[in-house]
């Protein structure tokens, strides 16, 4: 499976990495745009990696 079809799509990311950034920040700290879409990106493609799925066909 290549990287790019592991990749979150935009909205999705959009929308998760707003609401991830308001929790850092309720907690006293900030984090960056860039930041939150790096950890979701990154995260999502650490857990398709481990699921025994395929695209469909």
């Amino acid at each position: 499976m290549s990287p790019s079809s592991t990749r979150p799509g935009r909205a999705w990311l959009e929308e998760r990495a707003e609401r991830l950034i308001e929790m850092v920040n309720d907690r006293g700290m900030t984090m960056t745009d860039q930041a939150a879409h790096q950890l979701l990106t990154e995260r999502v493609q650490a857990v398709a990696e481990r699921m025994p799925t395929t695209r469909p066909t």
